[in-house]
């Protein structure tokens, strides 16, 4: 499942994933939390994978997919928080195909990834 984190920066959204994320939770969170700053191409979201994120299911992936080409030009800051060392190399590996920018943060580097975010 995916949930709102409460008390971002003005201007930025904060998302975290829990147990397993699928794609019905990308229609139902994600992108209505979105909405507003993909009209505006002012992006600027924090997405905590934290401890208790498990995985993605296919559909969840492929839909992560379209969002991000569809509106390819719209993100401006992506932070990524997770301990989870894969998710930081893939940051650093690919983070350079996509437009704006995208940072991998360490679970207690949150506060530090939510300044940068916004």
């Amino acid at each position: 499942m995916i949930r709102r984190i409460e008390d971002m920066p003005a201007g930025t959204v904060g998302l975290e994933a829990v147990g397993t994320v699928t794609a019905d939770d990308y229609e139902r969170v994600l992108i209505p939390a979105l909405d507003d700053a993909l009209e505006r191409k002012n992006v600027r979201l924090l997405y905590l994978l934290g401890p208790q994120f498990e995985s993605y299911s296919a559909s969840a992936m492929w839909s992560d997919t379209k969002l991000g080409l569809r509106h390819l030009r719209s993100w401006k800051k992506v932070a990524i928080v997770s301990d989870e060392e894969w998710l930081e190399k893939a940051v650093k590996a690919l983070g350079w195909m996509l437009p704006g920018e995208i940072k991998a943060f360490e679970v207690d580097e949150f506060d530090e990834a939510k300044a940068w975010v916004s």
